[in-house]
């Protein structure tokens, strides 16, 4: 774990970290309850890997520690963008990971193979179509879940569905292959567990909106494909006339 000796250096993490947390421990050698509470910051580090975990000795580094205004051991702040944004002093790893899990941030996602996410979008696509019951709504649903995301990218209503909401459930989940598209489109399933909130799909900011685009226009050509009329079938007058005139 890195341990910025100077001010210089504790600047420079904050500015190299950029929109990431930096998790700061001022600790002490001769603090009991630091000693005692670094397992568990230690833990978090590994629990939370897209954050910056680092810590300052207030006796080796006093620049950076004044400058942070620290009077007693432990002490915790978290920086964002070079400024702090939280802070828990004493050594409750409950009130240390409260204080991680508010500011952390959602861990990003993994990202996906354009050739893979092509498939997934093709195999859950068949999927859909395969229930003729279901298919027509899914589709039309799924469109226009998704226009509304390219018309307003950042409202978050159109970015977060709610796994209960009535139209999706009924018209998208329910049909099979309904939640593979959407998680093949870029959405993320949000499982919160015991908690009182539902499951939900989210797309996270940096999803790629032209990968969105793309998708709209499959979606559009399956639509415009099933709303084209099929030949009718010949009359059996009209197949007997052929018929004697084929025979003439």
């Amino acid at each position: 774990m890195r341990q910025p000796a100077t001010k210089a250096d504790f600047d420079a993490v904050l500015a190299a970290a950029g929109d990431r947390a930096v998790v700061v421990d001022f600790t002490a050698t001769w603090c009991g309850p630091c000693r005692m509470i670094a397992p568990h910051f230690e833990a978090l580090a590994a629990e939370y890997p897209w954050c910056e975990f680092i810590k300052v000795d207030v006796d080796q580094n006093q620049e950076t520690s004044q400058a942070c205004g620290i009077s007693a051991m432990p002490t915790f702040k978290i920086f964002r963008h070079g400024q702090e944004v939280g802070m828990a002093r004493g050594a409750s790893p409950d009130s240390l990971r409260q204080l991680v899990a508010t500011h952390a941030g959602p861990k990003p996602a993994a990202a996906i193979d354009p050739v893979a996410r092509q498939a997934m979008q093709r195999k859950a696509l068949t999927t859909i179509a395969s229930d003729a019951a279901h298919a027509q709504l899914a589709f039309e649903t799924l469109l226009k879940i998704l226009r509304n995301i390219l018309k307003d990218p950042t409202e978050p209503k159109y970015r977060a569905l709610k796994a209960d909401n009535k139209t999706l459930k009924e018209k998208v989940l329910a049909c099979r292959g309904g939640s593979e598209f959407l998680l093949a489109a870029g959405f993320e399933r949000r499982n919160v567990g015991m908690l009182a909130r539902p499951e939900t799909y989210e797309l996270p900011m940096e999803a790629d909106l032209e990968h969105i685009f793309e998708t709209c226009s499959a979606l559009d050509t399956i639509l415009a494909g099933a709303a084209r009329p099929s030949p009718a079938p010949a009359s059996s007058s009209s197949a007997s006339a052929h018929e004697n005139n084929t025979h003439n």
